[in-house]
């Protein structure tokens, strides 16, 4: 959904430099659709185990099949995490322009969501996930540590504060902080994480295309391709998120709303 609405706040000339026979955000919609695009992941750890101690033994064949199950479900949600992490970053180059040139593009987002606050605090769900988010940080030792200080040491809130624990969670990941869940044995968590900071990460594209956004009350097709219902692009881009059931209500202004 999020991938469709950019197109075509795009292809409406509503999202700065696109729309005008460019296309929509490639740095944005590419990495989306790949992360939108996985269907399964199979991982087989044993590939470089040459001891053949599977073959031999029950107990170790019934290890290998629990961890092939565990690698392939952590390399798909790392996987789909890369891909929205990617997405993000081109956001932010999208819609920063010239600002907080002299810091690195995740500081460049924080700053950009903390500018306006009053645009992306107000996203539904947005605290919800950030707690959530927040939540299953725990137990990882310096992550655990780093993300309490958001808070209580940086006093940041909002779209700022998840902007600061998705730059925590991918300098994590990518330093090796996070183990194997071959040595560490199956955990739900591990894969929770990705999930729900990648759900938050979605949530901040939509802020960072809300601040952008050109003429947010002339609407736009639900799909730039197909005859779809047509929403405000601010309601569309403030609301997508949001479970599907909730579509069938109302926007305040009164068009409908349904789920695609």
């Amino acid at each position: 959904m999020l991938l469709r609405a950019l197109v075509s706040c795009g292809v409406e000339e509503m999202l700065p430099g696109q729309g005008r026979g460019d296309e929509t955000w490639p740095s944005v919609i590419y990495p989306l659709q790949m992360a939108a695009s996985l269907e399964n992941v199979i991982a087989d750890p044993s590939f470089v185990d040459d001891s053949e101690a599977a073959l031999w033994c029950e107990t170790a064949w019934d290890r290998d099949v629990e961890d092939r199950r565990e690698v392939s479900s952590y390399i798909a949600a790392l996987t789909v995490f890369n891909f929205v992490w990617l997405a993000y970053e081109g956001a932010i180059g999208e819609a920063v322009g010239d600002g907080f040139t002299n810091d690195k593009v995740p500081v460049q987002g924080r700053k950009l969501l903390h500018a306006h606050a009053e645009i992306v605090d107000a996203l539904p769900s947005l605290p919800l996930l950030y707690r959530i988010s927040h939540h299953y940080c725990k137990g990882t030792g310096s992550l655990e540590i780093e993300a309490d200080q958001i808070k209580n040491k940086y006093s940041l809130s909002g779209g700022a504060a998840a902007a600061e624990l998705g730059r925590l969670f991918r300098n994590y990941v990518v330093h090796g902080d996070d183990p194997s869940p071959i040595y560490r044995g199956p955990d739900a968590a591990a894969l929770y994480r990705f999930y729900a900071i990648a759900k938050m990460l979605l949530v901040l594209i939509q802020g960072i295309a809300l601040i952008t956004l050109e003429n947010g009350d002339r609407p736009v097709p639900l799909s730039a391709t197909l005859d779809r219902d047509r929403e405000r692009a601010q309601w569309l881009l403030s609301n997508l998120h949001l479970r599907d059931e909730l579509w069938m209500g109302r926007d305040p202004l009164g068009s409908s709303t349904q789920g695609d």
